[in-house]
């Protein structure tokens, strides 16, 4: 049986959308899960690279030369750059989560993380899932992927070059996770800082009162009131990072 060669040139073709794809679902939230089987991930992918389909003819011919896989890694790490800035986002919410719970004292309540795969505190891990949650109401799932898609028409494949000053702003992502996570977890931490100093004066006012065997439960009691009253700004404040997120993908995609 023949095949047709445009069918083949079209599947060779198809390695240039499936490592820009690829690499951002492998790490873009909910789609990169370690949940989530490798199978499942390259099936996706394959099904995402089926909307490209018109887009073949102008894609480059692949001549197994040493600079066509460097364009491939090229294009991998494009992919990963774009679903980098929603991972960074959802470390947002597990930084916020580690620091309000060693203030309650649930540092060392520790459970496993179903997207990393790691051990988190327990509070991380209600702040991941509401993420989750979140991300998928607001279909940040779909706009990502709409995004990889539409990058082909903004970077077309080839050593394009990338807007460098949001390229360079990666350089300081971690200390943007750090201080949004520390911005969301600021009230609820400070108010229990404040109540952990209300009872150190008080064990030094009387210390005849066994103030740490009751001040375990009243920490406990007053976090989860305290997550109860701010969880509502809490949403708003995730609408605005994922709002954040988005422009950065699009100023990244932009060419020069």
């Amino acid at each position: 049986m023949n095949i047709p060669m445009d069918l083949v040139d079209n599947l060779i073709k198809g390695i240039w959308p499936f490592a820009r794809i690829g690499g951002m679902v492998m790490v873009m939230p909910i789609l990169g899960s370690d949940m989530l089987p490798a199978r499942i991930k390259i099936y996706l992918v394959l099904g995402l690279c089926f909307f490209l389909n018109d887009k073949f003819v102008n894609f480059p011919v692949i001549d197994f030369s040493i600079s066509t896989y460097i364009l491939i890694i090229y294009q991998i790490l494009i992919g990963v750059a774009i679903g980098f800035i929603l991972q960074a986002i959802y470390q947002v919410f597990l930084m916020t989560g580690m620091l309000i719970g060693n203030q309650m004292g649930l540092g060392f309540a520790q459970l496993q993380d179903p997207e990393n795969g790691v051990s988190v505190p327990q509070l991380s891990q209600f702040f991941g899932m509401l993420f989750l949650l979140l991300f998928i109401n607001f279909n940040g799932h779909l706009r990502l992927i709409q995004i990889g898609i539409e990058s082909f028409d903004t970077i077309p494949i080839g050593i394009s070059q990338l807007n460098l000053t949001t390229v360079q702003d990666y350089a300081g992502w971690g200390a943007w996770i750090f201080a949004r996570g520390l911005q969301l977890a600021l009230p609820v931490t400070a108010a229990l800082i404040i109540i952990n100093f209300g009872f150190g004066i008080l064990a030094k006012a009387a210390p005849q009162l066994n103030i740490f065997s009751i001040g375990f439960p009243i920490m406990l009691l007053c976090g989860f009131f305290l997550l109860w009253i701010t969880l509502p700004n809490a949403l708003l404040f995730f609408h605005e990072l994922l709002e954040l997120g988005f422009e950065k993908v699009n100023d990244m995609l932009k060419i020069q």
